[in-house]
């Protein structure tokens, strides 16, 4: 039997208008890149774009970028080469990049993706360990300022307890997920 690891259910994506402000987002954090990192992007966006064409949009004022169809390959295929994995939504994405081990910085706006007081704190441990910033900006000074060796970024004992924390939190890893299930649903049957 095989279970989904995450949650397909849950969608947070932004609505109406509150698209735009993420789309100015991720203008901001691209414009701010180095020239010779921005060449290396690979924007890769959900699966429906409900008609906003932002990876045409995007390439007009990146040319650079390479935009890839997310139904050409599974995410964990697709980061399997990947340098940096930059996460601009609070999404399933963000729970991915975080279990995928790739060093991964995460940035979007809180007045746009708000979050519940119970997970502040554990954003802020992102936060204090330079893995979870606001500003689109200075999230592209954090990529700019570790490009050249994010594997070692990554590795720094502080940043990966943070990321072992959050997971442990939001990420729930079970090597017998049947028995679980199973043990579940028992105990909801028969109280």
């Amino acid at each position: 039997v095989q279970f989904k690891r995450y949650s397909g259910l849950a969608v947070a994506s932004p609505q109406s208008s509150l698209f735009l402000h993420y789309v100015d987002h991720l203008y901001l954090f691209l414009a701010s890149l180095k020239p010779d990192y921005r060449a290396g992007v690979v924007l890769r966006g959900y699966f429906f774009d409900y008609g906003w064409n932002l990876g045409r949009w995007l390439k007009g004022h990146f040319p650079e970028i390479r935009v890839e169809d997310p139904r050409d390959s599974d995410f964990f295929s697709a980061i399997q080469n990947t340098s940096l994995i930059v996460v601009l939504n609070n999404s399933t994405t963000l729970l991915q990049a975080l279990d995928s081990g790739a060093p991964t910085l995460l940035t979007f706006r809180q007045r746009d993706w708000p979050l519940r007081a119970s997970a502040r704190p554990h954003f802020e441990g992102l936060e204090r360990a330079g893995i979870y910033v606001e500003s689109a900006q200075e999230a592209a000074r954090t990529a700019n300022s570790i490009m050249a060796q994010p594997g070692q970024w990554w590795a720094d004992a502080a940043r990966r307890e943070s990321v072992r924390s959050f997971c442990a939190q939001y990420l729930r890893r079970q090597e017998n997920a049947e028995g679980e299930w199973a043990r579940f649903f028992e105990a909801a049957i028969n109280p």
